[in-house]
């Protein structure tokens, strides 16, 4: 009887908590007994899940947890940040089982965590003073390595990802991996500590890059939005940006940047680089900006800023 009892207000407890967290978070997708603590900003997108069991703790006005357009959280995941830590995840990211992500981390789009995979950009201090407890060393010495996963990486079972780590575009981490070191776009890794064991492709960064051509596609690096990709190529011609962009090129010797693209819109839209910046018009046209390599070790990854969305076609350097 008392084991009815109590069942019974469990399922009570249940459905009051999913009723909340519908009220608070209408468009979300949730299952029951999910604990949301928001003493931070909370943004999210369209079509999220979040499974049942699952714990986000947003502490501290400077926080932020921002969740991308169809992103699948399962059961018993815990994310948690705090003091001016911001935890992004990108749009069709899927984080299984059990993982637990805290602090400082920002997720790309397309990226796959299989269950149980632990992220941490904090510590435990030891070594500034190790006479002392290390429940005083942390209290008196302040450690956060933010940690960044690229866009399409897969992170395996029971995988570690160490502070101040980048997993880089495309790269695949081995179950049970214990990452604590960057590595190229494309690597798969294992072991610990994590080593290269294999690669994806060859990641040889072109002079020129279009958007229709999916061998182009591990070149448009990041900030493209891979979540209407086919479509947008279908209706518009090229990929859509908005905001922050780069793209990997490599040449020799250059003089400049062409970017073909154009905006959707009736309002005026800039596109920036290094301090230039040009108006996009409403069909492709081919803006060129100044740029410069004589031979040697030139950088390979270009950064951009749109001020509103556009449409990129063709890139290239000449």
């Amino acid at each position: 009887m008392l084991n009815r009892f109590l069942g019974a207000i469990y399922r009570y407890n249940s459905l009051l908590n999913l009723l909340i967290n519908k009220l608070k978070y209408a468009t979300i997708h949730f299952g029951l007994n999910i604990e949301i603590t928001k003493r931070g900003k909370f943004c999210y997108k369209d079509d999220i899940r979040i499974g049942s069991g699952t714990r986000i703790d947003i502490f501290g006005e400077g926080s932020e947890l921002s969740i991308g357009n169809q992103v699948n959280i399962s059961r018993n995941v815990y994310l948690y940040c705090t003091d001016d830590q911001v935890l992004t995840i990108g749009d069709l990211t899927s984080i299984q089982d059990g993982c637990r992500i805290y602090g400082d981390v920002s997720i790309g789009q397309c990226v796959i965590f299989a269950p149980n995979v632990f992220l941490s950009s904090g510590s435990h201090i030891f070594k500034e003073k190790p006479n002392i407890p290390i429940i005083e060393q942390d209290a008196l010495y302040k450690f956060n390595r933010p940690i960044v996963i690229e866009d399409d990486c897969w992170i395996g079972i029971n995988a570690v990802i160490m502070p101040g780590v980048t997993i880089a575009k495309g790269s695949i981490a081995g179950s049970g991996s214990v990452v604590t070191k960057s590595f190229p776009p494309y690597s798969v890794i294992a072991g610990s500590p994590a080593k290269i064991i294999n690669k994806r492709l060859e990641f040889n960064p072109p002079d020129c890059i279009e958007s229709p051509n999916d061998k182009d596609l591990p070149y448009f690096y990041s900030g493209f939005d891979l979540y209407n990709r086919v479509k947008n190529i279908d209706i518009f011609g090229g990929f859509c940006v908005d905001g922050s962009f780069s793209v990997s090129l490599h040449k020799d010797v250059y003089s400049k940047i062409k970017i073909t693209c154009k905006r959707n819109k009736l309002d005026i839209v800039f596109l920036k680089y290094n301090n230039q910046q040009f108006v996009v018009d409403t069909e492709f046209v081919v803006i060129e900006f100044k740029t410069s390599c004589s031979g040697g070790h030139c950088a390979n990854l270009f950064m951009f800023f749109a001020t509103d969305a556009i449409i990129i076609k063709k890139i290239e350097l000449v």
